[in-house]
This record gives C-alpha cells, sequence and structure tokens, in this order.
C-alpha cells in the first residue's frame, strides 16, 4: 500500500511539474479507465500481495524483475512495437538474472548442487 501509494505521489508531482495537473477526460472514456484502475490494479495487486506470503522472497523478487519485461514483450507482441538494440541485451539480461536467482538460490537439502547457498 506505501508502494503504491508513494508511486502515486512521485508520478503526480512528475507529471505536474512536465505538463501541469490539468487533464481532460472525455465523459465516454470514465468507465474504460475505472475498469483498468479497478480491475487490473485492483485484482491484480490483490493477487499479488495475497500470494507473496506463500511464495520464497527470491522468487517475488524474481517476478518483480519480470513483470517489467512481460510489459514490453507484450508491447512488441500485440501492439507490434520494435524493440532497439539496447532494449533486446536488457531483456536478456532480465531473463539471464531471473534464471541465476532462481538456480542459485535452489533448495538442494542433500548439499549436491555447488550453487546452492541455503543448507
Amino acid at each position: 500500500m506505501i508502494q503504491l501509494l508513494c508511486t502515486a505521489v512521485v508520478v503526480t508531482l512528475f507529471v505536474g511539474c512536465r505538463q501541469g495537473l490539468s487533464m481532460e477526460i472525455a465523459a465516454g472514456d470514465w468507465f474504460p479507465i475505472l475498469l483498468l484502475g479497478l480491475v487490473n490494479t485492483g485484482v491484480g495487486c490483490y493477487c499479488y500481495f495475497s500470494s507473496i506470503g506463500d511464495l520464497p522472497a527470491q522468487s517475488v523478487a524474481v517476478c518483480g524483475y519480470l513483470e517489467p519485461l512481460s510489459a514490453v514483450l507484450l508491447s512488441v507482441l500485440i501492439l507490434h512495437e520494435t524493440m532497439a538494440p539496447l532494449q533486446i541485451l536488457g531483456a536478456v539480461l532480465i531473463i539471464g538474472g531471473a534464471v541465476f536467482g532462481e538456480c542459485y538460490f535452489i533448495n538442494d537439502p542433500d548439499g549436491a548442487d555447488p550453487f546452492c547457498h541455503r543448507k
């Protein structure tokens, strides 16, 4: 809740400094805005935050890094946006870091995995 509130404040300040706080929203646009806000943010955050307690910390951290990557990949697949080489490199690094994070902290009770640090 604190993270979402802080994000809202920072985004409001940023938008206010860049273009002012006055926005014109057509009457027909309110329903899609509210639908996205309630369904995407409300239900999505409920599902995410209610499952955090059941997952290991490194899995939650990896999911946090994969969330922006999925947004970029979906924009390429659905919106047909193009990715610059630097963006592709960033995506590869995110995937590599996620794989490394999950493989590095795998619970290995018999100690056979040299990468396991939770014995």
